[in-house]
């Protein structure tokens, strides 16, 4: 469970609870707390630098691939 903002909700503020389903995919359900929204975040991890993510919110949906570098 987390309280954020949330940029695919304008940076409005979030109450979220999500669960892993599996070792490297994770499920998670937002929704906004002063302002209406809903936001389903599916995100899944084939390698250690790479995750893809798939966003559905009340008003767009959106999918990305990300790589990450660390130091």
């Amino acid at each position: 469970m987390a309280v954020s903002s949330s940029d695919a909700l304008n940076g409005n503020t979030t109450f979220t609870v999500g669960k892993y389903l599996y070792p490297r995919l994770y499920l998670s359900y937002g929704m906004g707390l002063f302002v209406p929204g809903q936001i389903i975040t599916l995100r899944f991890h084939p390698g250690r630098f790479w995750n893809i993510e798939a966003q559905n919110t009340s008003h767009f949906s959106r999918a990305s691939l990300n790589y990450q570098i660390e130091k």
